[in-house]
């Protein structure tokens, strides 16, 4: 089995087992549209290609300003939580 990200080979950065097969970038991947090829041969000898395209969204930056819970009042009036 080969393993192509936008055209280069990641063979030797995927794992490849019998039943699957996995691949991790080293870096996220940029916002966009990318392309992904297996190449392989099945167990008659017959190679084929497989090949799809997927597209990674733009990060969204969030915060959070306020929490709160009802366990915060029984903690302050046993004045012990822990």
């Amino acid at each position: 089995m080969r393993v192509f990200l936008n055209g280069r080979e990641v063979t030797s950065e995927a794992v490849i087992t019998r039943d699957f097969f996995t691949y991790r970038p080293p870096q996220p991947l940029p916002s966009g549209r990318h392309e992904a090829l297996l190449e392989f041969t099945n167990t008659q000898g017959v190679t084929r290609r497989v090949s799809w395209s997927f597209t990674v969204g733009s990060p969204v930056r969030a915060s959070i300003d306020l929490v709160t819970t009802p366990a915060i009042a029984p903690c302050q009036q046993a004045r012990s939580c822990w």
